[in-house]
């Protein structure tokens, strides 16, 4: 079955999807290819828990093209990643990777954003 690409970045917000990501995989008997450019803490833990999962060093520096170029490589069925929500005015002042990823990405994109942030 074809793996789920889960970004990890290391920053508190985009940790909080792995836990969703897990028990997604989990239920639906697919693998996790972590991508993140550094083998984190976070991906310690998740290799400790057994979880199927490898990790994937993004082909550039350009998120948004490496998570969809990892996606097509990869064959995945799904992307999951977590998104700030920063709302309107912060994603035109800052941008946001999740948004570009959802409105370019040719697979399925789960977004999760953390209970009672403000924004979108």
């Amino acid at each position: 079955m074809p793996p789920t690409i889960v970004t990890v970045d290391g920053s508190e917000y985009a940790d909080v999807a792995l836990p969703l990501a897990l028990d997604l995989a989990r239920l639906i008997g697919t693998s996790l290819d972590l991508m993140t450019r550094y083998l984190t803490r976070i991906v310690a833990e998740v290799w400790a828990t057994g979880a199927d999962a490898t990790h994937c060093a993004p082909p550039h520096f350009v998120p948004t093209r490496a998570i969809n170029e990892s996606a097509v490589s990869s064959r995945a069925d799904l992307l999951a990643m977590a998104t700030a929500a920063r709302g309107p005015l912060g994603r035109v002042l800052l941008g946001s990777v999740a948004d570009k990823v959802v409105r370019t990405a040719d697979h399925p994109v789960l977004l999760y954003r953390q209970a009672g942030e403000i924004g979108a």
